[in-house]
């Protein structure tokens, strides 16, 4: 059996077709855990009558309510009461295709040793074309904290080690499932315990105009300065240029769309083990600034392996 939390919060004209999209899965059997996130829209009754009309032996849901915010504490609260070995958190508002569970647990049934199985997903931006996320186990620390490698909607995992990496943060209001991400990449010993499916993509990510996240990077910059606070302290001091590289890359975001006096004060709250490192994150700094993009990938081979 899977379990799949999907929190929701006034997602009452939306969440209709995510949730048809699960229950076409041709995987079974599924447990569906709903978690109203104290939505003062009509969710919650959306969410009561999919469940009545649509709960089956095979395909079980419970629904439940978490009035304290974020979608951390509403997925924490989903996290308690699931009773498989295996666990996919889902956002409310995007969409798998029919195949996806079955392609996820035939990567793990393949893999006896996986504790994490991840698939790239299909991203549809508010503007612009479609473009294809990967998820990347090499470099997995990298990865995760610079291109959300283990995004919501990019990977199951098994339930004891979420557990065991202490859930979600739930005062990590943005970039949380970086953050859950590395916290579950140290659980890890060996490569083949993270394994990434081949094929083509089965999930597609829909971005909305109202996000917690925000359309750019100056909207709640304190909440991501707390999130990579936060991510550092799950990190040993050799592994610190990572989210150093992040701040300078955020500094630079922050200066490109016009807030110089937060750029100026993230970057020189920066401390570079050495004079090299400074050089570097001066220069992911301004090229990010002028408008440069890729700058981690791009300085990837000058940081250690």
């Amino acid at each position: 059996m899977l379990s799949i939390v999907i929190p929701v919060r006034n997602r009452a004209e939306q969440v209709k077709r995510t949730l048809d999209s699960v229950l076409k899965q041709t995987y079974r059997p599924l447990h569906i855990i709903l978690v109203d996130n104290d939505s003062t829209d009509d969710t919650y009754e959306v969410l009561r009558d999919w469940q009545r009309l649509n709960a089956a032996k095979d395909f079980t849901i419970e629904l439940v309510r978490e009035t304290k915010p974020g979608a951390a504490a509403a997925r924490n609260a989903g996290l308690k009461i699931v009773k498989s070995q295996w666990v996919m958190f889902f956002d409310s508002d995007d969409l798998m295709t029919s195949d996806h569970c079955a392609r996820a647990m035939a990567g793990a049934n393949h893999s006896p040793k996986a504790q994490i199985v991840g698939w790239p997903v299909m991203i549809e931006p508010l503007k612009g074309k479609k473009k294809i996320a990967p998820c990347e186990n090499e470099d997995a620390l990298f990865h995760c904290v610079h291109h959300g490698s283990l995004a919501t909607q990019r990977y199951m995992a098994k339930t004891q080690l979420v557990r065991d990496a202490g859930g979600w943060r739930s005062d990590v209001l943005v970039w949380n499932d970086i953050e859950l991400g590395v916290r579950l990449l140290n659980k890890l010993d060996s490569r083949g315990q993270f394994v990434v499916l081949g094929g083509g993509t089965s999930v597609t990510q829909i971005e909305q105009p109202i996000s917690i996240t925000g359309t750019n990077f100056s909207h709640n910059g304190p909440l991501r300065e707390h999130a990579l606070d936060c991510i550092e302290e799950s990190l040993p001091n050799t592994k610190w240029w990572i989210v150093n590289l992040k701040r300078a890359i955020l500094a630079g975001n922050y200066a490109k769309e016009g807030h110089k006096p937060e750029a100026q004060r993230l970057k020189s709250s920066i401390r570079p083990a050495n004079r090299w490192r400074g050089f570097l994150y001066s220069f992911a700094y301004r090229y990010t600034a002028l408008g440069g993009r890729g700058g981690a990938r791009l300085l990837r081979p000058l940081f250690p392996k």
